[in-house]
C-alpha cells in the first residue's frame, strides 16, 4: 500500500510537470504577432497557407485520401480573436463552404497550433543585397580607381583622398554624380555601372599649364580648352538651366577656375548665388571667397545678372 501510495504521487508529478509545460510552451497569440505572421508560409506535413494582407487566407492540403483541395477564405484578427470563413475546392471540383466562425490561435517559438494542428511558420533569412557599385570599383585597377576618384574630385563631388579605396566619401560622389549627370541610372544594373565608371575614366583632367591672358580687363584663352570639358560645361549648363542647384554650384566652380569656360568671377559670383538660393549650402563659402577677389562694379555686374537669370527661370544665362 505504501509503494501504490508513492506510485500514485509519482505520476501525479508527471502529470503535473507536463501540463505545466504545455501551459508555458503554449500561449494565446496576440494581434501584434499575428500581425508578423501576416505573408509568410505556414505549413505542416498536408497542408500550407498564408495569411495575406486585405483579409486573405489561400492554400492548399493533400492527402491520400482526397488529394489535393486548394482553399480560399477570408479571416478578422481583433482583440487577440481569429474568426474566418472559406471555400474549399477539393480535387474532382467540388467546393465546400465553411462558416463564419471563431477560434483561437495558440503560439510556441515558431509554431502555431489549430485546434489540434500544429503548423511552422517560415522564418526568412534576409539575405545582405550585393553592393554591385563597390565590387565593379575594386574590380577595376589601382591606377583605374585613383583616375576616377580624380575626376570625381575635378567635377566637384569627391573632396578626400585620391587613395583608391571605395568608402563612404567615394560611394556617395559616384551616386551623385550618376543622378546629376546620368539621370539617376539604376545601379542595381552592371551595365549602367559600366557606363557610369566608363564616363569617369575617360574624363580628362584640366589642364593646369594652359596659358592665360589678361586684356582689356577681359580674359582670353591662349591654348585650346579640351573639347571633353566643352562637353561636360554643356551638361552642367543643361542641368543648371533646369534649376539643380548642384549644377549651378559647378559651373561656378568652373567659371572660376577657368575649366571649361574662360575664367570670370563675375559669371562665377552669379551661378554661386543663385545656387545658394536654390538652397545649396556648399555654394555659400565659394561666393564670399570670390566676393572678395572681386571689384565693387564687377559685385553690382553679378548680382544684376543673377537677377536677370531668375527672371528668365536660367534660361541662356
Amino acid at each position: 500500500m505504501k509503494y501504490l501510495h508513492q506510485f500514485v504521487i509519482f505520476i501525479m508529478i508527471i502529470i503535473f510537470s507536463v501540463s505545466a509545460s504545455f501551459s508555458q510552451d503554449w500561449r494565446k497569440l496576440t494581434t501584434q504577432e499575428f500581425k508578423n505572421v501576416i505573408g509568410k508560409k505556414i505549413k505542416n506535413k498536408e497542408c500550407n497557407f498564408k495569411f495575406e494582407k486585405g483579409g486573405i487566407t489561400r492554400g492548399s492540403c493533400t492527402s491520400a485520401k482526397y488529394g489535393t483541395a486548394t482553399f480560399l477564405g477570408n479571416y478578422t484578427f481583433v482583440n487577440d480573436n481569429y474568426c474566418s470563413s472559406s471555400t474549399t475546392t477539393m480535387s474532382n471540383g467540388k467546393t465546400r463552404d465553411s462558416a463564419y466562425k471563431c477560434s483561437t490561435i495558440y503560439i510556441s517559438g515558431n509554431k502555431l497550433k489549430f485546434g489540434n494542428d500544429v503548423y511552422s511558420v517560415e522564418t526568412k533569412t534576409i539575405k545582405k543585397s550585393r553592393n554591385n557599385l563597390k565590387i565593379a570599383f575594386n574590380n577595376l585597377s589601382s591606377e583605374a580607381r585613383k583616375k576616377v576618384q580624380l575626376s570625381l574630385q575635378n567635377e566637384g563631388y569627391y573632396k578626400s583622398s585620391i587613395d583608391g579605396s571605395y568608402g563612404q566619401g567615394t560611394q556617395r560622389a559616384l551616386r551623385d554624380y550618376n543622378s546629376d549627370v546620368l539621370s539617376g541610372s539604376d545601379l542595381k544594373k552592371s551595365s549602367n555601372i559600366a557606363i557610369l565608371l566608363s564616363k569617369l575614366s575617360s574624363l580628362k583632367t584640366p589642364n593646369k599649364n594652359t596659358v592665360i591672358e589678361e586684356k582689356d580687363e577681359k580674359k582670353t584663352q591662349v591654348d585650346t580648352i579640351p573639347s571633353v570639358n566643352k562637353s561636360i560645361s554643356s551638361e552642367w549648363e543643361a542641368l543648371a538651366e533646369e534649376g539643380s542647384a548642384k549644377a549651378q554650384y559647378k559651373l561656378a566652380l568652373m567659371y572660376e577656375k577657368g575649366e571649361g569656360f574662360l575664367q570670370d568671377f563675375v559669371y562665377a559670383h552669379m551661378w554661386a548665388n543663385l545656387s545658394v538660393n536654390n538652397g545649396y549650402n556648399d555654394a555659400k563659402s565659394l561666393r564670399d571667397e570670390l566676393a572678395n577677389k572681386m571689384t565693387p562694379s564687377q559685385m553690382e555686374k553679378a548680382q544684376d545678372l543673377a537677377r536677370e537669370c531668375l527672371k528668365k527661370n536660367y534660361q541662356g544665362c
